[in-house]
């Protein structure tokens, strides 16, 4: 696939096939051949690696979410923009969802990663009774520069927004497709004006960038604290805080974002640390 952009229409050609259309919105991913033609290559040292797989058993995961820190840098301070491995257990009705997620990894840790995840899972929930195919899909964990031109938006991962502390970027998706399907359709029926190109990228700067940087300042921190804190006193202290918690259930339903929980957690930080300090190290 190849695409262009001229100063009356974008064109695409895919399959011999020749499309021309007034605006287009990329949806593709970040490794999307269109934005790469349209907006610029995606760099690799900013995507991270994901697997998944679905798993059914007879036994009940329960109704919490796990999750994994298996890579822990405490002994290195890489300001460059990083994701430590880890992985996740997310319940649904027939079973779970298993995965991991992580930048420069090879295929042989996040395989090995998953196996010991399925290993815990199948000790507390009895034998798997169906396994999925592992799905694995490149990462973003950095947003692009450029969201957009005068005819073309990207939404999504390929805008590069996926949350870099979970790798989740669904509502991230959902949210961007909205904006950008508004500001094409005011800049169509208002004669292509650019304020609305404009609007979409002050609505992504405010709703979806803000957002990914504070979950961007969380993320080295909790990863750090492995190793150094007990990991499940951390988050059974955590439990104890209501507000918190909420906040957490907020992010999940999509009602609230990772800026409230860094705001209310930053105060409430130090006595979490220090009551669930690792005192064997």
């Amino acid at each position: 696939m190849s695409a262009s952009e001229s100063g009356s229409e974008v064109t695409l050609i895919t399959n011999g096939s020749r499309l021309q259309a007034k605006s287009l919105i990329i949806a593709e991913g970040v490794t999307s051949r269109t934005a790469r033609s349209l907006l610029g290559v995606f760099p690799v040292e900013y995507m991270a690696m994901g697997m998944a797989v679905n798993l059914e058993t007879f036994g009940d995961p329960g109704d919490r979410i796990e999750l994994h820190l298996i890579d822990t840098p405490t002994k290195r301070y890489n300001f460059a923009p990083d994701f430590p491995l880890n992985g996740w257990m997310f319940p649904h009705r027939s079973g779970a969802n298993i995965g991991v997620v992580g930048k420069g990894f090879s295929k042989e840790l996040l395989l090995s990663s998953i196996a010991r995840i399925k290993m815990n899972f199948e000790e507390r929930c009895g034998p798997i009774t169906c396994e999925g195919d592992i799905s694995s899909h490149p990462i973003p964990i950095v947003p692009r520069k450029v969201l957009g031109t005068k005819r073309v938006l990207a939404v999504g991962d390929a805008a590069g927004f996926a949350n870099p502390l979970t790798g989740e970027g669904m509502t991230y998706s959902i949210l961007s497709g909205k904006l950008a399907a508004k500001a094409m359709k005011e800049r169509l029926e208002k004669g292509f004006s650019h304020e609305a190109i404009r609007r979409y990228h002050e609505s992504c700067s405010e709703l979806i960038l803000k957002d990914i940087n504070a979950a961007a300042r969380i993320s080295p921190f909790l990863h750090r604290l492995d190793g150094i804190v007990d990991a499940r006193s951390f988050f059974d202290n955590f439990e104890e805080e209501t507000a918190l918690v909420e906040i957490c259930l907020g992010i999940a339903r999509g009602e609230q974002d990772w800026r409230a929980l860094l705001r209310k957690a930053a105060p409430k930080f130090p006595s979490l640390f220090f009551s669930s300090l690792n005192i064997s190290q």
